[in-house]
């Protein structure tokens, strides 16, 4: 797959190929056309099959969030699915994608919730990239601006605030690799235990 389009959800554009690839079966690799250099996504990128993200380098292509998530790494039974009441075990991950991104810069994502958890936590994890259950490999990616904020619950008049965590990327129960990359300015926002640029469990 090409993506030949900068315009968020148009034909040939990132969102547009992911999706092509989320419904062909096997393995799928996406690269971009020269001109291709600021993707500016209005919602999260879901990633539900196999894939690699070939980007031509951090310096060179930016995938931008606008409010929200920037990619967000699930099996294709939580796709559209962010309120459970546990969390997923390893045998509803069995079909969880294996994902390599690289050669991009993942910026100004901003997470409101965590896929596959249960809303009513106040949970919001990985601003940039949220995993659940996959195997994700990241090179030569920079990882600038994202931010994780926790939802303000106020249960009863208490102003209890959630858990932000993984500002640039969260990893549940999957497995991430991470080779010559560079983090910046990435921000957790939250109650006490809001926690970290990386995060996992």
């Amino acid at each position: 797959f090409m993506v030949i389009n900068p315009i968020d959800g148009e034909e040939g554009s990132l969102r547009d190929v992911i999706e092509q690839a989320n419904a062909t079966t096997g393995p799928d690799t996406i690269k971009f056309d020269l001109d291709v250099q600021d993707i500016q996504v209005s919602g999260q990128i879901v990633i539900t099959d196999k894939l690699t993200i070939d980007g031509p380098g951090a310096d060179e292509l930016s995938v931008l969030g606008d409010g929200d998530r920037v990619f967000a790494v699930v099996p294709s039974k939580y796709a559209d699915e962010t309120d459970l009441f546990t969390t997923p075990t390893p045998d509803q991950l069995a079909d969880a994608p294996s994902v390599k991104i690289e050669g991009l810069t993942i910026a100004n994502g901003t997470a409101s919730n965590a896929p596959g958890l249960d809303l009513s936590s106040g949970f919001s994890f990985g601003g940039g990239i949220y995993n659940l259950g996959s195997e994700v490999h990241l090179q030569r990616v920079h990882m600038t601006g994202n931010t994780a904020e926790a939802q303000f619950l106020g249960y009863l008049g208490d102003p209890f605030t959630g858990l932000g965590g993984g500002c640039a990327i969260l990893n549940v129960t999957g497995e991430m690799t991470i080779t010559r990359r560079h983090f910046e300015s990435n921000e957790a926002i939250g109650g006490p235990g809001s926690v970290g640029t990386l995060s996992g469990g």
